[in-house]
């Protein structure tokens, strides 16, 4: 190189052996100029004398976005395209399996912010993937039934039953209450610090002599209880052995603990709610290993070693849907109830569609008209149980004609039918159901948004606006006239 060489600033030396090349690499985040490769041309291919393109503001260097070290064909970024990825020239331009070749940058799917300010990424899939993060936070310890394996779900169902057991919860309605602040004091009480240890031991040993009367006494007080109340729950708790009940309430007196309360209001790391974890996972396991629910439920015994799953069913259900429940319940007295009543209305109507609509497609009613009769759950008007008669009472459907209901009624009874033939043991039993109707509901009001003309009452039919008749005139006729 001549004299006259070096006040050329595009005529510069590439690294020598003694200097690596990724410290060569590190000069990069100085704001300078790219010193060249030598012997390229334009478009990247090994030349002799053409130099490379000057790379203007050259990306932040992270000493964590490479994964392996640079192979010596490494030429800068692509200024040309607007993401951080590498430009690889090989002799000949064919790819090449050379693992040294393969460069990972750990950054390549990133935005970095502008101008080296940081911030939350603002890519549409980032956004979607905090949304996500931020409704299972909020979701604290309640676990959905789709979460729980199906060789599980047994057990989980098992532990339910348990716990509204011991806290005498038979019905869906009943939701725990808060605690009264004596029934915290007397069980902190039995464990603060003493001065006479002995005193404290046979006061102790004293209230724990009549626990196994006591037992008997909640025993029989509970079974009572459960063959007045009407519910599956106390269905299902009156089938319980009573000497696995009596083990039961037998362990909750030895803890120390009046009752089996934990408080939902407050957090599940205070020594009381512990207390009751502890109570309950080990009573559980006791009960259940004796076959105590394995008559209810298909209980997989060899869970009941997990103790960390037995903890999180626990949790999930005392403090997340009983917890949840209970704090509806302390801001609006009664929306309990009135929240059940919905949902079981609203899985019947989902029922008759489903079992509706497969009779249809039993009887060879192959028109798509005639399935669309029974295609939406507001086809279907919702019923309820009748607690006199145990009859089952349906709404008025408005809007909805004669003939769909005289169809949806033919429907049932086919439906009964073939059960009835299906089933030879004799354990299908239809519901009984009244020919009376309740008055409609906002929920048997609404609409279904695809059923053909005939679906309604002409003259429901003629009181609708342009724009909702309009929406069903290209659905065509489902059923014909009813004199044929």
């Amino acid at each position: 190189m001549s004299a006259g060489d070096h006040d050329d600033p595009m005529n510069v030396d590439p690294p020598s052996g003694q200097t690596s090349l990724l410290s060569w690499l590190f000069s990069f985040v100085a704001p300078r100029e790219a010193p060249p490769w030598p012997g390229l041309k334009e478009n990247g291919r090994p030349g002799t004398n053409a130099p490379p393109p000057r790379q203007q503001n050259p990306p932040p260097f992270h000493p964590n976005a490479w994964a392996v070290e640079f192979p010596s064909n490494w030429h800068g970024w692509d200024e040309a395209k607007d993401e951080r990825r590498f430009v690889r020239s090989f002799s000949g331009g064919a790819p090449h399996n050379n693992v040294a070749a393969r460069i990972i940058h750990k950054a390549s799917n990133l935005r970095v912010p502008p101008d080296n300010v940081s911030g939350p990424s603002q890519t549409r899939g980032s956004r979607r993937s905090s949304a996500k993060k931020a409704k299972k936070q909020k979701k604290g310890w309640k676990i959905s039934r789709k979460e729980v394996p199906p060789h599980a779900r047994g057990l989980q169902d098992a532990l339910h039953l348990h716990a509204r057991i011991l806290m005498r919860r038979l019905t869906a309605q009943s939701v725990p209450t808060p605690i009264p602040a004596s029934v915290k004091a007397s069980f902190e009480a039995r464990l603060s610090p003493t001065d006479d240890v002995g005193e404290r031991l046979n006061h102790i040993l004293s209230q724990a002599v009549p626990p196994a009367n006591a037992a008997f006494r909640e025993v029989t007080d509970f079974l009572n209880t459960a063959r007045r109340t009407q519910s599956q729950i106390s269905n299902w708790a009156a089938r319980v052995a009573e000497h696995h009940l009596s083990a039961m309430f037998n362990a909750v007196s030895n803890a120390g603990l009046l009752s089996f309360a934990p408080d939902v209001f407050s957090g599940l790391d205070s020594l009381y709610n512990l207390a009751h974890e502890h109570v309950f996972v080990h009573s559980f396991r006791a009960v259940a290993a004796l076959f105590a629910y394995s008559t209810i439920f298909e209980v997989n015994l060899a869970l009941l070693n997990d103790e960390h799953l037995l903890r999180r069913f626990y949790r999930s259900f005392v403090f997340g849907h009983l917890g949840e429940q209970a704090g509806i319940e302390n801001r609006h007295p009664g929306q309990v109830a009135i929240n059940i009543v919905k949902n079981n209305q609203t899985r019947h109507r989902d029922d008759l569609k489903r079992y509706r609509g497969n009779q249809i497609v039993d009887d060879g009613f192959c028109r798509a008209a005639v399935k669309a009769v029974a295609a939406e759950p507001d086809c279907h008007s919702e019923d309820e149980e009748d607690p006199n008669t145990g009859q089952r009472v349906a709404h008025r459907k408005p809007g909805r004609d004669g003939a769909v209901n005289k169809f949806f009624h033919a429907l049932t009874q086919r439906r009964d039918t073939t059960m009835a033939r299906k089933n030879r043991r004799g354990a299908w039993h239809p519901h009984a159901r009244s020919p009376e109707r309740l008055p409609a509901t906002n929920l048997s009001r609404s609409l279904p948004t695809n059923v053909p003309i005939d679906y309604f009452s002409p003259e429901f039919f003629n009181d609708m606006t342009v724009r909702e008749r309009a929406s069903y005139m290209n659905n065509g006729i489902a059923l014909p006239t009813e004199q044929h």
